[in-house]
């Protein structure tokens, strides 16, 4: 399918606005001795997080989506880049145990050993509200 320049855009600014929305709502502004208005105008982006993560994921599945498509090896395609996924995620994670706990910054217990091991049951990811919509299109 031939990328349309306009929806690449849209992509770009989708971009943008997932991120504005994460640097206003995780970042340290120092809004407080400028009152209110400030305070405002910082959370103003964060709608558009929403609009711009509902965007991206319409984006991409129309760009994934062939016409003329066999369903099995879809199905199979799908299921192969799921599990491909789950196996990156699950490195990480236990990678990141693993070094937090090397460098003494987080103790080893069983309750971090399974929310190592089981990234997805433990909801130690963050996905926001995103992650149930998302698994859908999977």
């Amino acid at each position: 399918m031939k990328r349309n320049s306009n929806i690449e855009l849209l992509r770009i600014v989708s971009i943008v606005f997932i991120l504005l929305s994460h640097f206003s709502l995780w970042s340290e502004w120092d809004t407080s001795h400028h009152g209110l208005f400030s305070y405002a105008l910082t959370m103003i982006y964060q709608p558009l997080g929403k609009f711009g993560a509902y965007a991206f994921v319409l984006i991409t599945s129309y760009f994934s989506v062939k016409k003329n498509i066999d369903p099995i090896e879809h199905e199979k395609k799908q299921l192969k880049h799921s599990f491909v996924t789950m196996q990156e995620v699950w490195f990480y994670s236990i990678l990141i145990f693993v070094v937090t706990w090397a460098l003494n910054i987080m103790q080893p217990s069983f309750e971090n050993v399974i929310k190592a091991l089981f990234p997805f049951i433990s909801q130690e990811l963050d996905l926001g509200q995103g992650s149930g919509h998302i698994l859908c299109i999977i």
